[in-house]
């Protein structure tokens, strides 16, 4: 028999949508940068969604779904970013 699940939600922080990782690793929503997600071999792609106490939270390119990773996860940040969504 699977395990209870909790229906509360947790109390989470505000919802941050620009992070600074460094000198010249500014990462905002929106903008794509080289991950290493979990269960992941290889760095992938992924688009920036926001960062809040668990981490940053990425897009998962092949399913869109929501991955939280830390920000030492983050391998780089390419220059040409696409243009944003509207």
């Amino acid at each position: 028999m699977p395990a209870r699940r909790s229906k509360t939600m947790p109390d989470l922080p505000e919802r941050t949508y620009e992070v600074d990782l460094g000198p010249r690793r500014k990462l905002r929503a929106g903008m794509v940068a080289k991950v290493r997600l979990p269960g992941r071999r290889t760095n992938v792609t992924a688009r920036f969604l926001y960062a809040d106490e668990q981490g940053l939270a990425f897009a998962d390119p092949r399913n869109n779904g929501r991955r939280t990773v830390t920000a030492d996860a983050v391998k780089s940040i390419p220059r040409d970013q696409p243009e944003p969504r509207s």
